[in-house]
């Protein structure tokens, strides 16, 4: 869970990020990444981890002084109370220091599409696993 003496900061960089007004960068490891804060470095991270056979997420905070030194940190996993925000600030850190947004721009530049107002097409819904799609019988079957 979010510690109460973090709520404020969380909510302040989860704002910041939507609005792209927190500049993140990658890490040191994988799925990391880091923001400088005024004098701070506010780190991000999730993993995913297995304990008897179940799988987990989990979403590793910490803050650091200026030259790398972790003062505190937090972790939530999937079953908390604000993990569900906790993901997207990392999603959020992920899309900026990837330059996700970017990315999708210039692809849109380069498809030609970067000016159209497109209509979304119909996607294909999931195969229904309780309702199989019918084989007639007179399918021409290779076996």
């Amino acid at each position: 869970m979010i510690p109460n003496d973090y709520l404020k900061i969380f909510w302040g960089m989860y704002k910041k990020t939507k609005e792209n007004k927190l500049n993140w960068s990658k890490g040191t490891k994988a799925n990391e990444f880091i923001a400088a804060v005024g004098f701070y470095i506010a780190v991000i991270q999730k993993n995913i981890e297995s304990v008897d056979y179940n799988e987990y997420e989990r979403i590793y905070f910490s803050l650091r002084e200026q030259e790398g030194d972790e003062i505190d940190s937090f972790d939530i996993t999937d079953d908390e109370k604000g993990f569900k925000e906790a993901n997207e600030l990392f999603l959020g850190a992920r899309r900026s220091a990837l330059k996700i947004n970017e990315a999708v721009k210039e692809l849109e530049k380069e498809l030609g599409v970067d000016d159209e107002i497109l209509e979304p097409p119909e996607l294909t819904p999931p195969p229904d696993s309780e309702h199989p799609p019918e084989i007639k019988e007179d399918d021409d079957l290779p076996f």
